[in-house]
């Protein structure tokens, strides 16, 4: 669990030194890591859930729901994440953190998380596209 907390602070951290390289302090780098970090967590999760609902033949259930109530399950996902990696500048504690390796070292790391980050999206891609066009391997009914 540690190594995946530690993944995740170093996700945030790229996004963070992206977004301040690119947009400068203005911008308000701290959230743009915290969207970037939070949004593949979210879709790595809803990846699995469809993949795990396909296996099992449910269909997802995609009800409609009034804009207001997107807006504050969003919060309400964001939350943690702010409170983990941003609340009470914890921010700039996990950006003297990495700030301190060598340039090597966060090379490596920013493959990683590159890779992350497209993957995530990749994965729901690719669970959407088999949730609509590949019958479930198990052929099991259900």
């Amino acid at each position: 669990m540690q190594k995946l907390l530690f993944f995740y602070r170093y996700t945030f951290y790229w996004a963070y030194e992206w977004s301040l390289r690119k947009y400068g302090a203005v911008q308000g780098p701290e959230i743009t890591g915290l969207g970037i970090a939070a949004l593949c967590v979210q879709l790595n999760i809803f990846a699995a859930v469809l993949a795990l609902g396909w296996l099992a033949h449910l269909d997802p259930p995609f009800p409609d729901f009034p804009k207001p109530v997107l807006v504050i399950v969003a919060l309400l996902w964001l939350a943690p994440h702010y409170w983990y990696l941003v609340h009470g500048g914890r921010y700039r504690v996990i950006a003297a953190e990495f700030d301190a390796w060598d340039a090597d070292r966060r090379w490596y790391m920013n493959r990683r998380v590159i890779f992350y980050i497209i993957g995530s999206f990749a994965a729901l891609f690719l669970t959407l596209y088999l949730l609509k066009n590949s019958p479930n391997p198990l052929h099991v009914a259900w």
